[in-house]
Protein backbone atom coordinates (compact mmCIF):
# COMPACT_ATOMS: atom_id res chain seq x y z
CA UNK A 1 0.00 0.00 0.00
CA UNK A 2 1.06 3.63 -0.40
CA UNK A 3 2.28 5.42 2.70
CA UNK A 4 -0.87 6.27 4.70
CA UNK A 5 -1.56 9.83 5.78
CA UNK A 6 -1.46 9.24 9.53
CA UNK A 7 0.32 10.34 12.72
CA UNK A 8 1.48 7.72 15.23
CA UNK A 9 1.69 8.35 18.98
CA UNK A 10 1.59 6.33 22.18
CA UNK A 11 0.58 6.58 25.82
CA UNK A 12 2.26 4.53 28.57
CA UNK A 13 -0.48 1.94 28.14
CA UNK A 14 -1.33 1.78 24.44
CA UNK A 15 -0.36 2.72 20.90
CA UNK A 16 -2.42 4.77 18.45
CA UNK A 17 -2.49 6.48 15.13
CA UNK A 18 -4.50 9.48 14.00
CA UNK A 19 -5.97 8.94 10.53
CA UNK A 20 -6.08 12.30 8.77
CA UNK A 21 -8.62 11.44 6.07
CA UNK A 22 -11.23 9.98 8.44
CA UNK A 23 -10.40 12.17 11.47
CA UNK A 24 -10.33 9.01 13.61
CA UNK A 25 -7.99 8.09 16.45
CA UNK A 26 -7.31 4.36 16.39
CA UNK A 27 -5.81 2.09 19.01
CA UNK A 28 -3.70 -0.71 17.49
CA UNK A 29 -1.43 -3.59 18.43
CA UNK A 30 2.26 -3.01 19.09
CA UNK A 31 3.23 -4.93 15.95
CA UNK A 32 0.98 -2.87 13.70
CA UNK A 33 2.10 0.34 15.40
CA UNK A 34 5.74 -0.47 14.72
CA UNK A 35 4.92 -1.31 11.11
CA UNK A 36 2.99 1.95 10.56
CA UNK A 37 5.38 4.20 12.45
CA UNK A 38 8.24 3.00 10.25
CA UNK A 39 6.29 4.21 7.21
CA UNK A 40 6.21 0.84 5.48
CA UNK A 41 4.68 0.88 2.00
CA UNK A 42 5.22 -2.62 0.69
CA UNK A 43 3.06 -5.70 1.17
CA UNK A 44 3.29 -7.07 4.72
CA UNK A 45 4.18 -10.75 5.23
CA UNK A 46 3.02 -10.89 8.85
CA UNK A 47 -0.45 -12.47 8.80
CA UNK A 48 -1.71 -10.78 11.99
CA UNK A 49 -0.60 -7.35 10.81
CA UNK A 50 -2.05 -7.98 7.36
CA UNK A 51 -5.46 -8.84 8.85
CA UNK A 52 -5.42 -5.68 10.96
CA UNK A 53 -4.52 -3.64 7.91
CA UNK A 54 -7.35 -5.14 5.90
CA UNK A 55 -9.86 -4.39 8.69
CA UNK A 56 -8.76 -0.77 8.85
CA UNK A 57 -8.75 -0.33 5.09
CA UNK A 58 -12.28 -1.73 4.86
CA UNK A 59 -13.29 0.99 7.34
CA UNK A 60 -11.88 3.59 4.94
CA UNK A 61 -8.69 4.23 6.89
CA UNK A 62 -5.01 4.37 5.95
CA UNK A 63 -5.65 6.30 2.77
CA UNK A 64 -2.69 8.21 1.35
CA UNK A 65 -4.86 10.97 -0.15
CA UNK A 66 -3.92 14.59 0.52
CA UNK A 67 -5.35 17.93 -0.50
CA UNK A 68 -4.34 18.94 -4.00
CA UNK A 69 -4.97 22.60 -3.26
CA UNK A 70 -5.58 25.00 -0.37
CA UNK A 71 -8.83 26.95 -0.22
CA UNK A 72 -11.06 27.61 2.78
CA UNK A 73 -14.53 26.03 2.35
CA UNK A 74 -16.17 29.33 3.34
CA UNK A 75 -14.64 31.05 0.32
CA UNK A 76 -17.52 30.17 -2.01
CA UNK A 77 -20.15 31.85 0.20
CA UNK A 78 -17.94 34.71 1.32
CA UNK A 79 -19.76 37.56 -0.41
CA UNK A 80 -23.20 36.37 0.70
CA UNK A 81 -22.10 35.98 4.33
CA UNK A 82 -20.42 39.38 4.45
CA UNK A 83 -23.55 41.02 3.07
CA UNK A 84 -25.91 39.74 5.76
CA UNK A 85 -24.34 37.70 8.53
CA UNK A 86 -21.96 39.85 10.59
CA UNK A 87 -22.18 38.55 14.14
CA UNK A 88 -20.48 41.28 16.17
CA UNK A 89 -19.25 44.85 15.81
CA UNK A 90 -16.40 45.93 18.10
CA UNK A 91 -15.72 49.66 18.29
CA UNK A 92 -12.35 50.99 19.32
CA UNK A 93 -13.80 54.10 20.86
CA UNK A 94 -10.45 55.34 22.16
CA UNK A 95 -6.75 54.68 21.93
CA UNK A 96 -6.23 56.34 25.30
CA UNK A 97 -5.56 54.30 28.43
CA UNK A 98 -4.93 55.26 32.05
CA UNK A 99 -2.81 52.13 32.61
CA UNK A 100 0.54 51.08 31.21
CA UNK A 101 0.47 47.28 31.38
CA UNK A 102 3.76 45.56 30.60
CA UNK A 103 2.21 43.00 28.24
CA UNK A 104 -0.30 45.26 26.48
CA UNK A 105 0.01 45.14 22.66
CA UNK A 106 0.20 48.94 22.74
CA UNK A 107 2.77 49.19 25.57
CA UNK A 108 5.79 49.41 23.29
CA UNK A 109 6.73 45.78 23.97
CA UNK A 110 5.16 44.69 20.66
CA UNK A 111 5.47 45.57 16.99
CA UNK A 112 2.16 47.43 17.00
CA UNK A 113 0.87 50.94 17.43
CA UNK A 114 1.38 52.58 20.84
CA UNK A 115 -1.14 54.37 23.06
CA UNK A 116 -2.33 57.69 21.65
CA UNK A 117 -4.87 60.38 22.47
CA UNK A 118 -7.12 59.50 19.53
CA UNK A 119 -10.83 59.00 20.17
CA UNK A 120 -13.63 57.80 17.92
CA UNK A 121 -16.16 60.48 16.99
CA UNK A 122 -19.90 59.88 17.22
CA UNK A 123 -20.07 60.34 13.44
CA UNK A 124 -17.64 57.47 12.85
CA UNK A 125 -19.48 55.33 15.40
CA UNK A 126 -22.86 55.97 13.74
CA UNK A 127 -21.52 55.06 10.29
CA UNK A 128 -20.03 51.86 11.70
CA UNK A 129 -23.32 50.91 13.35
CA UNK A 130 -25.29 51.70 10.19
CA UNK A 131 -22.93 49.49 8.19
CA UNK A 132 -23.22 46.69 10.75
CA UNK A 133 -27.00 46.71 10.91
CA UNK A 134 -27.23 46.77 7.11
CA UNK A 135 -24.89 43.77 6.90
CA UNK A 136 -26.50 41.68 9.66
CA UNK A 137 -30.07 41.62 8.36
CA UNK A 138 -30.40 37.85 8.82
CA UNK A 139 -29.42 38.00 12.51
CA UNK A 140 -32.11 38.25 15.17
CA UNK A 141 -29.58 39.56 17.68
CA UNK A 142 -26.83 42.11 17.22
CA UNK A 143 -23.74 42.52 19.37
CA UNK A 144 -21.93 45.79 19.99
CA UNK A 145 -18.56 45.69 21.76
CA UNK A 146 -16.64 48.62 23.25
CA UNK A 147 -12.87 48.44 23.22
CA UNK A 148 -9.86 50.66 23.79
CA UNK A 149 -7.44 51.68 25.16
CA UNK A 150 -9.70 51.93 28.15
CA UNK A 151 -13.26 52.41 26.86
CA UNK A 152 -14.64 53.90 30.08
CA UNK A 153 -12.54 57.00 29.32
CA UNK A 154 -15.16 57.63 26.62
CA UNK A 155 -18.17 56.98 28.86
CA UNK A 156 -20.21 59.82 27.34
CA UNK A 157 -19.62 58.40 23.86
CA UNK A 158 -20.72 54.96 25.06
CA UNK A 159 -24.04 56.44 26.19
CA UNK A 160 -24.57 58.17 22.84
CA UNK A 161 -23.77 54.98 20.92
CA UNK A 162 -26.21 52.96 23.04
CA UNK A 163 -28.91 55.56 22.47
CA UNK A 164 -28.30 55.51 18.70
CA UNK A 165 -28.20 51.70 18.55
CA UNK A 166 -31.50 51.37 20.43
CA UNK A 167 -33.15 53.39 17.67
CA UNK A 168 -31.38 51.91 14.66
CA UNK A 169 -31.55 48.35 15.97
CA UNK A 170 -35.26 48.43 16.76
CA UNK A 171 -36.83 45.01 16.32
CA UNK A 172 -33.63 43.15 17.20
CA UNK A 173 -32.24 42.14 20.55
CA UNK A 174 -29.10 44.18 21.23
CA UNK A 175 -26.30 42.76 23.37
CA UNK A 176 -23.58 45.08 24.63
CA UNK A 177 -20.07 43.98 25.58
CA UNK A 178 -17.24 45.90 27.21
CA UNK A 179 -13.67 45.06 28.22
CA UNK A 180 -12.37 47.33 30.98
CA UNK A 181 -9.63 47.63 33.58
CA UNK A 182 -12.40 48.72 36.00
CA UNK A 183 -10.35 51.50 37.60
CA UNK A 184 -12.62 54.29 36.30
CA UNK A 185 -15.95 52.78 37.28
CA UNK A 186 -18.23 54.55 39.73
CA UNK A 187 -21.83 54.10 40.83
CA UNK A 188 -23.29 56.11 37.94
CA UNK A 189 -21.34 54.20 35.29
CA UNK A 190 -22.07 50.84 36.88
CA UNK A 191 -25.77 51.71 37.05
CA UNK A 192 -25.81 52.54 33.32
CA UNK A 193 -23.95 49.40 32.33
CA UNK A 194 -26.12 47.20 34.52
CA UNK A 195 -29.39 48.73 33.32
CA UNK A 196 -28.39 48.00 29.71
CA UNK A 197 -27.18 44.49 30.60
CA UNK A 198 -23.64 45.02 29.41
CA UNK A 199 -21.61 41.82 29.44
CA UNK A 200 -18.55 43.17 31.19
CA UNK A 201 -15.08 41.64 31.12
CA UNK A 202 -12.77 42.97 33.82
CA UNK A 203 -9.02 42.52 33.54
CA UNK A 204 -7.74 41.07 36.82
CA UNK A 205 -4.46 39.17 37.07
CA UNK A 206 -4.82 37.72 40.55
CA UNK A 207 -3.89 38.99 44.03
CA UNK A 208 -2.21 42.33 44.56
CA UNK A 209 1.40 41.13 44.18
CA UNK A 210 0.68 39.42 40.84
CA UNK A 211 -1.76 41.96 39.41
CA UNK A 212 0.36 44.99 40.26
CA UNK A 213 3.49 43.48 38.74
CA UNK A 214 2.18 44.12 35.22
CA UNK A 215 -0.96 46.25 35.50
CA UNK A 216 0.23 49.68 36.59
CA UNK A 217 -1.26 53.16 36.49
CA UNK A 218 0.55 55.80 34.45
CA UNK A 219 2.16 56.94 37.70
CA UNK A 220 3.76 53.50 38.09
CA UNK A 221 1.56 52.57 41.04
CA UNK A 222 -0.31 49.27 40.94
CA UNK A 223 -4.02 49.24 40.03
CA UNK A 224 -5.23 46.32 42.17
CA UNK A 225 -6.78 48.35 44.99
CA UNK A 226 -8.83 50.50 42.60
CA UNK A 227 -10.08 47.45 40.72
CA UNK A 228 -11.11 45.57 43.85
CA UNK A 229 -12.83 48.64 45.31
CA UNK A 230 -15.04 48.91 42.23
CA UNK A 231 -15.75 45.18 42.09
CA UNK A 232 -16.93 45.38 45.70
CA UNK A 233 -19.06 48.38 44.75
CA UNK A 234 -20.81 46.24 42.13
CA UNK A 235 -21.30 43.42 44.63
CA UNK A 236 -22.81 45.73 47.21
CA UNK A 237 -25.23 47.73 45.05
CA UNK A 238 -25.78 45.45 42.02
CA UNK A 239 -25.31 41.86 43.23
CA UNK A 240 -27.39 40.41 40.39
CA UNK A 241 -25.19 42.19 37.86
CA UNK A 242 -22.17 40.17 39.00
CA UNK A 243 -23.66 37.30 36.96
CA UNK A 244 -23.04 39.37 33.80
CA UNK A 245 -19.37 39.89 34.66
CA UNK A 246 -16.41 37.71 33.82
CA UNK A 247 -12.76 38.21 34.60
CA UNK A 248 -9.84 37.95 32.23
CA UNK A 249 -6.58 36.91 33.86
CA UNK A 250 -3.40 37.18 31.84
CA UNK A 251 -1.13 34.64 33.48
CA UNK A 252 2.44 35.61 34.21
CA UNK A 253 4.24 32.27 34.13
CA UNK A 254 7.09 33.72 36.18
CA UNK A 255 4.77 34.11 39.18
CA UNK A 256 3.48 31.80 41.91
CA UNK A 257 0.86 29.31 40.71
CA UNK A 258 -0.35 28.51 44.21
CA UNK A 259 -0.92 32.16 45.01
CA UNK A 260 -2.87 32.68 41.78
CA UNK A 261 -4.94 29.55 42.31
CA UNK A 262 -5.76 30.45 45.92
CA UNK A 263 -7.01 33.88 44.87
CA UNK A 264 -9.44 32.72 42.18
CA UNK A 265 -10.56 29.74 44.27
CA UNK A 266 -11.24 31.44 47.59
CA UNK A 267 -11.26 35.25 47.27
CA UNK A 268 -14.84 36.33 48.02
CA UNK A 269 -15.10 38.98 45.31
CA UNK A 270 -14.19 36.66 42.44
CA UNK A 271 -14.56 33.01 43.41
CA UNK A 272 -18.16 32.69 42.14
CA UNK A 273 -17.51 34.48 38.84
CA UNK A 274 -16.41 33.11 35.48
CA UNK A 275 -12.72 33.67 34.79
CA UNK A 276 -10.86 33.21 31.54
CA UNK A 277 -7.14 32.52 31.84
CA UNK A 278 -4.72 33.30 29.02
CA UNK A 279 -0.96 33.48 28.57
CA UNK A 280 0.93 36.61 27.63
CA UNK A 281 0.59 36.91 23.84
CA UNK A 282 3.73 35.79 22.01
CA UNK A 283 2.83 37.03 18.53
CA UNK A 284 4.69 40.23 17.68
CA UNK A 285 6.49 40.53 21.02
CA UNK A 286 9.93 42.14 21.02
CA UNK A 287 11.33 40.49 24.17
CA UNK A 288 10.84 36.73 24.58
CA UNK A 289 11.94 36.96 28.22
CA UNK A 290 8.37 37.92 29.13
CA UNK A 291 7.09 34.55 27.90
CA UNK A 292 6.96 31.04 29.28
CA UNK A 293 6.64 29.47 32.70
CA UNK A 294 9.29 29.15 35.38
CA UNK A 295 10.01 25.59 36.50
CA UNK A 296 7.94 25.74 39.68
CA UNK A 297 4.93 27.26 37.93
CA UNK A 298 5.10 24.67 35.15
CA UNK A 299 5.27 21.76 37.61
CA UNK A 300 2.28 23.09 39.52
CA UNK A 301 0.29 23.64 36.34
CA UNK A 302 0.98 20.14 35.00
CA UNK A 303 0.01 18.62 38.35
CA UNK A 304 -3.31 20.47 38.25
CA UNK A 305 -3.95 19.22 34.70
CA UNK A 306 -3.28 15.70 35.98
CA UNK A 307 -5.86 16.22 38.74
CA UNK A 308 -8.32 17.54 36.15
CA UNK A 309 -7.97 14.34 34.12
CA UNK A 310 -8.40 12.25 37.27
CA UNK A 311 -11.63 14.09 38.03
CA UNK A 312 -12.98 13.35 34.55
CA UNK A 313 -12.29 9.67 35.20
CA UNK A 314 -14.21 9.85 38.48
CA UNK A 315 -11.27 9.42 40.87
CA UNK A 316 -11.46 12.80 42.60
CA UNK A 317 -14.10 15.47 43.04
CA UNK A 318 -14.33 18.38 40.62
CA UNK A 319 -14.34 20.65 43.67
CA UNK A 320 -10.63 19.91 44.01
CA UNK A 321 -9.80 21.20 40.52
CA UNK A 322 -7.99 24.48 40.01
CA UNK A 323 -10.07 27.03 38.06
CA UNK A 324 -6.96 27.87 36.07
CA UNK A 325 -6.98 24.51 34.26
CA UNK A 326 -10.72 23.80 34.02
CA UNK A 327 -11.03 25.18 30.51
CA UNK A 328 -8.43 22.68 29.26
CA UNK A 329 -11.00 19.89 29.29
CA UNK A 330 -13.38 22.13 27.35
CA UNK A 331 -10.70 22.37 24.67
CA UNK A 332 -10.42 18.56 24.58
CA UNK A 333 -14.20 18.23 24.23
CA UNK A 334 -14.47 20.88 21.55
CA UNK A 335 -11.56 19.71 19.41
CA UNK A 336 -11.62 15.95 19.92
CA UNK A 337 -14.70 14.58 21.64
CA UNK A 338 -17.06 16.52 19.42
CA UNK A 339 -15.23 16.07 16.15
CA UNK A 340 -16.90 14.41 13.16
CA UNK A 341 -15.45 11.20 11.77
CA UNK A 342 -15.74 9.34 8.48
CA UNK A 343 -14.02 9.40 5.12
CA UNK A 344 -14.82 12.68 3.44
CA UNK A 345 -11.98 13.50 1.09
CA UNK A 346 -12.06 16.79 -0.79
CA UNK A 347 -9.66 17.94 -3.49
CA UNK A 348 -9.00 21.13 -1.55
CA UNK A 349 -9.29 22.30 2.03
CA UNK A 350 -7.74 24.66 4.53
CA UNK A 351 -6.01 24.25 7.88
CA UNK A 352 -8.09 25.15 10.91
CA UNK A 353 -7.53 28.54 12.53
CA UNK A 354 -9.04 31.36 10.47
CA UNK A 355 -12.46 32.68 11.29
CA UNK A 356 -14.25 34.40 8.42
CA UNK A 357 -12.82 37.94 8.56
CA UNK A 358 -15.53 40.50 9.24
CA UNK A 359 -18.17 37.86 10.04
CA UNK A 360 -17.37 36.50 13.48
CA UNK A 361 -16.24 39.97 14.49
CA UNK A 362 -15.84 43.27 12.70
CA UNK A 363 -13.38 45.51 14.51
CA UNK A 364 -13.52 49.22 13.66
CA UNK A 365 -10.72 51.45 14.89
CA UNK A 366 -11.01 55.10 15.89
CA UNK A 367 -10.52 56.21 12.27
CA UNK A 368 -13.24 53.94 10.89
CA UNK A 369 -10.93 51.32 9.37
CA UNK A 370 -12.04 47.67 9.40
CA UNK A 371 -10.06 44.75 10.83
CA UNK A 372 -10.91 41.07 11.45
CA UNK A 373 -10.41 41.51 15.21
CA UNK A 374 -8.82 43.66 17.89
CA UNK A 375 -5.79 41.38 18.38
CA UNK A 376 -4.16 42.22 15.07
CA UNK A 377 -1.44 44.75 14.37
CA UNK A 378 -3.15 47.85 12.99
CA UNK A 379 0.06 48.87 11.22
CA UNK A 380 -0.08 46.00 8.70
CA UNK A 381 -1.78 47.18 5.47
CA UNK A 382 -2.76 43.65 4.40
CA UNK A 383 -5.13 43.23 7.35
CA UNK A 384 -7.12 46.43 6.82
CA UNK A 385 -10.24 44.87 5.31
CA UNK A 386 -12.18 48.06 4.48
CA UNK A 387 -13.56 51.20 6.07
CA UNK A 388 -16.82 52.97 6.89
CA UNK A 389 -16.77 54.98 3.67
CA UNK A 390 -16.06 52.28 1.09
CA UNK A 391 -17.19 49.10 2.84
CA UNK A 392 -15.38 45.77 2.64
CA UNK A 393 -12.26 45.01 0.63
CA UNK A 394 -13.31 41.54 -0.50
CA UNK A 395 -9.94 40.56 -1.95
CA UNK A 396 -8.14 41.23 1.32
CA UNK A 397 -10.81 39.29 3.22
CA UNK A 398 -10.37 36.35 0.84
CA UNK A 399 -6.59 36.49 1.27
CA UNK A 400 -6.81 36.49 5.08
CA UNK A 401 -9.38 33.69 5.11
CA UNK A 402 -7.02 31.67 2.90
CA UNK A 403 -3.82 32.52 4.76
CA UNK A 404 -2.89 28.83 4.44
CA UNK A 405 -2.15 29.41 0.75
CA UNK A 406 1.08 31.14 1.80
CA UNK A 407 2.35 27.84 3.23
CA UNK A 408 0.32 25.47 1.08
CA UNK A 409 3.03 22.87 0.42
CA UNK A 410 3.63 22.42 4.14
CA UNK A 411 -0.08 22.50 5.02
CA UNK A 412 -1.08 19.89 2.42
CA UNK A 413 1.41 17.45 3.94
CA UNK A 414 0.75 18.19 7.62
CA UNK A 415 -1.13 15.64 9.75
CA UNK A 416 -2.18 18.44 12.09
CA UNK A 417 -3.98 20.63 9.54
CA UNK A 418 -7.48 19.93 10.87
CA UNK A 419 -6.39 20.96 14.36
CA UNK A 420 -4.23 23.93 13.40
CA UNK A 421 -5.19 27.11 15.24
CA UNK A 422 -3.10 29.55 13.23
CA UNK A 423 -5.07 32.50 11.93
CA UNK A 424 -3.49 35.52 10.25
CA UNK A 425 -2.24 36.71 13.66
CA UNK A 426 0.46 34.04 13.53
CA UNK A 427 1.77 35.40 10.23
CA UNK A 428 2.50 38.84 11.60
CA UNK A 429 6.11 39.97 11.43
CA UNK A 430 6.63 43.63 12.25
CA UNK A 431 4.55 45.68 9.82
CA UNK A 432 3.93 42.86 7.31
CA UNK A 433 2.71 39.29 6.95
CA UNK A 434 5.33 36.60 6.64
CA UNK A 435 5.30 32.98 5.49
CA UNK A 436 8.36 32.37 7.67
CA UNK A 437 6.55 33.71 10.75
CA UNK A 438 3.62 31.35 10.14
CA UNK A 439 5.89 28.33 9.75
CA UNK A 440 7.77 29.22 12.92
CA UNK A 441 4.67 28.29 14.97
CA UNK A 442 4.07 24.90 13.37
CA UNK A 443 6.04 22.72 15.79
CA UNK A 444 4.33 24.30 18.80
CA UNK A 445 0.91 23.70 17.22
CA UNK A 446 1.71 20.05 16.53
CA UNK A 447 3.12 19.53 20.02
CA UNK A 448 0.05 21.06 21.66
CA UNK A 449 -2.25 18.94 19.49
CA UNK A 450 -0.43 15.72 20.31
CA UNK A 451 -0.71 16.55 24.00
CA UNK A 452 -4.48 16.88 23.51
CA UNK A 453 -4.50 13.47 21.82
CA UNK A 454 -2.55 11.91 24.67
CA UNK A 455 -4.75 13.32 27.42
CA UNK A 456 -7.92 12.38 25.55
CA UNK A 457 -6.70 8.81 25.07
CA UNK A 458 -5.62 8.51 28.70
CA UNK A 459 -9.17 9.31 29.76
CA UNK A 460 -10.53 6.80 27.25
CA UNK A 461 -8.16 4.12 28.51
CA UNK A 462 -9.48 4.47 32.04
CA UNK A 463 -13.06 4.25 30.78
CA UNK A 464 -12.39 1.20 28.51
CA UNK A 465 -13.28 -2.32 29.64
CA UNK A 466 -10.83 -4.26 27.49
CA UNK A 467 -7.65 -3.89 25.47
CA UNK A 468 -9.02 -4.66 22.03
CA UNK A 469 -8.61 -2.39 19.03
CA UNK A 470 -11.16 0.37 19.13
CA UNK A 471 -11.89 3.64 17.46
CA UNK A 472 -12.07 6.90 19.40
Amino acid sequence: MNKPFIHCFETPKAKYFYDVNTNAIVRVSSDLYDYLSEGKKKHCNNGNIRRELETLEMAGMLSSEKWKGIEHPASQMLLENLNGSIEMLTLQITQQCNLRCNYCPYSGSYYNRIHSNKNMTIEVAKKAIDFYIKHSFDKREINIGFYGGEPIIQYDLIKKIVEYTEVKGEGKKVNYHITTNATLLDQEKISFLASHHFKMTISLDGPRELHDKNRKLMSGKGSFDKVMKNIQLIQKHYPDYMKEIMFNCVVDGQGDYGCLNEFFTNYDSVKESNTFFSDIAAEGIKDDDMLGYNEEYDKAYQYEVFKLLLSKCGFISEKEISPIVKSYYDVIKMRLKGRSEGYNYEDSGHPGGPCIPGIHKLFVNVNGDFYPCEKLNENIPEIVIGNIENGFDYQKIYNILNIGKTTQNECKNCWCSRFCYQCVLFSECGDRLSEKARLSHCEAVKSATENLFLDYCLIKEVEAEDNNIYFL
